[in-house]
């Protein structure tokens, strides 16, 4: 019964890695996307906004496996909180780029038909 709930713990913390990474890697990615195919008058602006999200992802793995090892857990529980926030946060500013680049492509595309 230990071996499958460290099994289970092995396996649920190491998923959280993965999509963590592949967040950080959309993110990254799509950021990169937007300055070089459609930059706006701020698109650099969003080559702030990479690292930060790196930097919280790095934070939130930290965390998470102090957690894990009962370090300082109820403080570590807060953090994680504050921190997960914060990542939303974070994430709604490459998202509203997107918006601002389809209203302006949509705008254009309306004043020509």
């Amino acid at each position: 019964m230990l071996t499958s709930n460290q099994y289970k713990k092995d396996f649920i913390t190491g998923g959280s890695y993965v999509l963590g990474a592949i967040w950080v890697t959309t993110i990254v990615v799509s950021i990169i996307v937007i300055g070089i195919s459609f930059p706006f008058p701020y698109w650099w602006a969003l080559l702030f906004v990479a690292p930060i999200n790196v930097g919280l992802y790095v934070w939130h793995v930290v965390l998470v496996k102090r957690i894990i090892n009962a370090i300082n857990f109820e403080k570590d529980i807060k953090m994680l909180t504050i921190l997960s926030f914060l990542q939303l946060l974070v994430l709604n500013i490459p998202l509203f780029a997107y918006g601002l680049i389809g209203g302006v492509f949509y705008r254009k595309t309306h004043y020509t038909l």
